[in-house]
């Protein structure tokens, strides 16, 4: 048998190579199971992040959480929808179409969905789907405000859970908020401080380098416990209100609240004074307003009449002087400033002489304290700056009288038909 030459030998055995070099490469560049093209286009438009679902054994509650959020309020909030297990589907589609959309005004748009299973203590994420990049949900998170919230109230005291909260350690998770700070009129202010977590369930950050006052004592009271979502008002700490600012640090996140002065309200009245119809636009300036205070507003004119918004305009439409009194309400308390509105009227009178009926004898009867008096008898020019003048007219008839009234920068000129002889 002839033998085979040497060369062929190599020649096959490179062959042989080639051909499978090019097949691995192949196999990895195309596996069998690769994602379909609709796929790929969704983890393009926003990453996607899925865990195998739980077995068929697992019965507890499944639950639809989306986070939803509106860019033209910038407010954001989570809606929780029931999921029965026969409609359990993996994320690789978006289901926001059909999940039941809000109709209470809130946010509606779909950034985040995620199915979760069980309770309160034994909640498992098992999919996540990011409608958004991730960088945009982070940015909703942490710059949006949280739907709902418009008019919060201090948050009860939530219980202790039956199970010890898993203690954490990772950062950026739990937000401080100092809501507000108030001056106690005691040379001291106290703030009042919220947080947001954004776990899923009841977890502890016990004091210490994770959880601190900068003003020592670092422990203030402080809660260790932390609830899921917006936790309003939880504790206060009160600090000299001569001293530095005070920071709460929790989780890599911190709170600053700074001194406030005396909260005190200012009224200004422009004008202050004036003949009916007096319109007066009133003015509220408040001194010690700390960052976050929300006030309302009273406005008593001291005519029965009254007002709820900052500033006013009210028209005083007899004469008399009006004590104006504003209350200003705030979550630190309530405070009151009063001033003095006086409005003038302008009014004369007439009677004839007994013994000669074209001469007529007038009478200032001006409401307030006049500083000149400018008197128009309406027959040849004649005129006269007293008080409480005399004048003669030179034939029967109504002539037309008119008085003008000066009392400081105010004016009031009032004219009156006058029958002589």
């Amino acid at each position: 048998m002839e033998e085979i030459p040497k060369s062929w030998l190599i020649a096959t055995v490179v062959t042989v190579a080639l051909v499978s070099f090019v097949f691995i490469i192949w196999f990895f560049a195309f596996p069998p199971d690769a994602v379909s093209d609709k796929t790929s286009d969704i983890r393009q438009s926003g990453p996607f992040i899925s865990t195998s679902p739980a077995s068929d054994k697992d019965t507890r509650p499944v639950i639809v959480r989306v986070l939803r959020y509106n860019e033209t309020s910038l407010m954001y909030r989570f809606t929780d929808h029931e999921l029965s297990l026969g409609d359990m589907l993996m994320l690789t589609d978006d289901l926001s179409n059909q999940i039941p959309i809000p109709t209470d005004g809130g946010p509606v748009a779909p950034a985040m969905i995620q199915v979760i299973r069980g309770g309160e203590n034994d909640r498992t994420i098992e999919q996540t789907r990011f409608i958004l990049p991730v960088d945009d949900v982070q940015e909703i998170l942490n710059r949006y405000s949280l739907y709902g919230l418009v008019t919060p109230t201090p948050t009860q005291p939530l219980p202790i859970p039956t199970v010890r909260p898993k203690a954490v350690t990772k950062k950026h998770m739990i937000i401080p908020i100092t809501e507000y700070v108030c001056n106690n009129n005691d040379a001291s202010c106290t703030v009042h401080f919220s947080y947001i977590s954004r776990y899923d369930t009841a977890v502890m950050v016990p004091t210490g380098p994770d959880n601190y006052i900068s003003l020592p004592p670092e422990n203030r009271g402080q809660p260790e416990i932390f609830y899921p979502g917006y936790q309003y008002d939880v504790f206060t700490a009160r600090w000299p209100a001569n001293s530095t600012s005070i920071v709460w640090y929790l989780t890599g996140e911190e709170a600053l609240a700074e001194p406030v002065s005396v909260l005190q309200p200012r009224i200004h009245a422009e004008p202050q004074d004036g003949f009916i119809p007096l319109t007066v636009t009133l003015t509220d300036y408040i001194t010690g307003v700390g960052e976050k205070n929300s006030f309302s507003y009273h406005w008593d004119f001291g005519d029965k009449k009254s007002s709820d918004t900052k500033d006013t305009i009210h028209t005083y439409r007899f004469p008399g002087q009006y004590t104006v009194n504003h209350t200003v309400t705030s979550r630190c308390g309530t405070v009151s400033s009063t001033l003095i509105v006086q409005a003038y009227d302008a009014a004369f009178s007439w009677e004839p002489d007994i013994k000669d009926p074209l001469v007529i004898r007038f009478s200032d009867n001006t409401m307030g304290i006049s500083d000149t008096w400018f008197w128009e008898f309406g027959s040849q020019d004649e005129t006269s700056f007293e008080q409480n003048p005399i004048h003669t007219f030179p034939s029967p008839g109504a002539y037309p009288v008119a008085l003008t009234v000066h009392i400081g920068n105010n004016a009031k000129k009032i004219v009156t038909m006058v029958q002589a002889g």
